[in-house]
């Protein structure tokens, strides 16, 4: 009767019975569970798990609703280790081994989150929830690709009927969409979103699941672009659901995305006023803040959310890429390191590091930073971009390359993958593989510049001048302030003996970086040329500075010397 009560939404009936059942039977497990069942129905989850915690025994199906009471909290730790206990007492259940995935995956746990895929797999390879839990861990290595097919494969194998209910394939599907349009599929993204719809339609939802079922057709209607028909759903599902923060929080994000910032901001604070200590809303406080320009009220929701959540490396990760994004790249270093302290299993924590590394030419941290990979990392995109970027400033081209290949299998946009395998297959003379790879990455990412540049470099080392000056200019096109086009173009145009040319490109590379001694060196060139053996000898000597004495420093001197004589 007292379920009865709850579906029906009379709290004060369902909450009397409840108490009644269990002065009547203290030690009957299943009254706990619907006592904390209508906890968490009225939002008191710290009720609901203090209920189940005080149970006279933890059996399964106890843990798994402890477990389920602590991801509504936002305790993802507390909900890994419970899932962890569930799994191991049913150590049978698929369900139970994959909850446990799941929760470990939310820590970003690599190996945890494996080890109970793995079980899983021993008891049916086929579920189709073993391929959605899956897919899920694939997007958060970034193996996109192979997220999209395990997706495939979950609704390939899905049962007309699920425990999870007619709305979990939808989410699938939703899920399927947003993967398809990262890489790049919008037409495939769109059929997900048209038979999400198709399904929806088929349901009728009343009561209390009526909420739900109006946020995941909102979710559609933003999949399909339709913002003003997803507010009204999740406007009508706050109605009927009042301070339900993952409603709510959807909206502020659905408002957010169509550029009403205010507005957002307004209605993730009115989570916090009800729900204090959600680390969503933190979070996505921080980003928006961000998103605006308003750096330190970023900082602000970041530090907050890091002191209410002390075990969480969310906030110095969302902290290391705002000041990396900013240059401000100690900075990022300090709160990377803090991070990784709380978090040693998280590829984007390790992967952000040697970035902002790099980024700071500190190549030797950045090598640290690498190294601090795992195994189970080691086919995430993301580890295999920096350790191409890393060990192609130690030198070793080859073993670049090998990385920037894998990369790309994967993410076929990526522009440091590509970009740092372009030139190490230069580096390694490779000029046929470097001209493939430029000629098919300048349609994928047509405003790179460093494309066309490379094929003026190979084009220059073949002989082949006039090609290299186009390449040259098309590099400048996309980028007019590429010092290095400016020179490499000023050195073709002096062997094309065309030295006013030339002069001009390297007085452009100079207004971009006055100590740029290459640039000094070949206006030398170019004014010997030109027979003005002053202006030589004073590009010269600048040179000498920048770049050393040498044999082409000392045939510029020895032939502007011949020419005042």
């Amino acid at each position: 009767m007292a379920i009865g009560y709850m579906k029906l939404k009379d709290t004060a009936h369902a909450k009397q019975l409840l108490d009644l059942a269990r002065r009547r039977d203290p030690n009957n497990i299943d009254v706990f569970r619907a006592v904390a069942n209508f906890q968490r129905e009225s939002h008191d989850y710290q009720g609901a798990i203090a209920t189940l915690k005080s149970a006279p025994s933890q059996k399964p199906d106890l843990l798994a609703d402890l477990g389920y009471t602590y991801e509504l909290a936002g305790m993802k730790k507390e909900a890994a280790e419970t899932y962890d206990r569930y799994a191991t007492a049913d150590a049978k259940n698929i369900n139970a081994q994959l909850s446990a995935a799941q929760a470990w995956m939310h820590l970003n746990d690599s190996a945890k989150t494996e080890q109970f895929i793995d079980r899983a797999a021993s008891i049916d390879p086929n579920h189709y929830r073993l391929h959605a839990v899956r897919a899920a861990f694939a997007k958060t290595q970034s193996k996109d690709a192979l997220a999209a097919s395990e997706y495939e494969a979950a609704l390939a194998h899905m049962p007309e009927d699920v425990p999870e209910g007619q709305i979990f394939p939808i989410e699938l599907r939703l899920n399927l969409s947003e993967i398809y349009k990262g890489l790049g599929n919008r037409a495939a993204a769109q059929q997900q979103i048209a038979l999400a719809e198709q399904e929806i339609n088929k349901i009728q939802a009343e009561g209390p699941q009526r909420a739900e079922f109006l946020r995941v057709r909102a979710s559609i209607a933003t999949g399909g672009n339709d913002y003003n028909a997803a507010a009204k759903d999740l406007q009508d599902a706050m109605k009927l659901d009042p301070n339900n923060s993952t409603i709510e929080l959807q909206y502020a994000n659905l408002l957010w995305i169509m550029q009403k910032k205010a507005e957002s901001e307004q209605v993730y604070l009115a989570v916090l006023k009800h729900d204090p200590k959600n680390r969503y809303a933190y979070e996505s406080l921080g980003y928006l803040m961000r998103d605006s320009g308003k750096v330190p009220q970023a900082e602000q929701y970041f530090h907050e959310m890091a002191k209410l959540y002390p075990d969480d490396y969310v906030p110095y990760l969302a902290l290391g890429d705002m000041y990396t994004s900013l240059d401000r790249l100690d900075e990022a270093e300090v709160a990377y390191e803090q991070g990784y302290k709380l978090g040693p299993q998280n590829a984007a924590i390790i992967a952000g590091g040697s970035n902002a590394a790099i980024q700071n030419h500190r190549f030797e941290l950045a090598k640290t930073w690498v190294h601090r990979s795992t195994p189970a990392m080691m086919d995430d995109p993301r580890i295999q971009r920096e350790w191409e970027r890393s060990v192609f400033f130690e030198g070793k081209y080859r073993e670049s390359a090998q990385f920037g290949y894998k990369v790309l299998a994967q993410r076929p946009t990526d522009l440091d993958g590509a970009v740092y395998l372009a030139y190490s297959l230069y580096n390694l003379g490779r000029y046929d593989d470097t001209l493939a790879l430029t000629s098919r990455y300048q349609v994928i990412l047509p405003k790179e510049p460093n494309f066309p540049l490379l094929e003026g470099h190979v084009h220059k080392q073949q002989g082949l001048l006039d090609k290299a000056v186009d390449d040259y200019g098309r590099a400048l096109q996309r980028d007019p302030k590429m010092a290095e086009a400016y020179v490499n173009r000023g050195y073709v145009l002096n062997d094309l003996q065309d030295a006013e040319a030339a002069i001009s490109d390297f007085d452009h590379a100079l207004k971009l970086q006055p100590n740029n001694g290459s640039a000094r060196l070949g206006a030398a060139f170019s004014n010997l040329e030109l027979h003005r053996a002053h202006a030589a000898l004073d590009q010269v000597a600048q040179a000498e500075k920048l770049l050393g004495t040498s044999a082409p420093i000392h045939e510029v001197k020895a032939t502007a010397y011949r020419q005042l004589r």
